[in-house]
């Protein structure tokens, strides 16, 4: 499980680029990590839904 994890955080930093922003107020930074975060999550059960309709 640990594993699975670290690789859905890499998977965030290098496709989502939720590493490299950062702005000046907290609260703006949370909402777009919250955003990146959401985009993935949207990503994921599209590639899943893609995934289960193909195979």
């Amino acid at each position: 499980m640990r594993a699975d994890a670290e690789n859905r955080i890499k998977e965030l930093k290098y496709d989502f680029g939720s590493d490299s922003f950062n702005l000046n107020d907290f609260f703006a930074t949370e909402a777009a990590l919250n955003f990146v975060m959401m985009a993935y999550n949207f990503i994921s059960l599209f590639r899943q839904t893609i995934f289960i309709h193909v195979f």
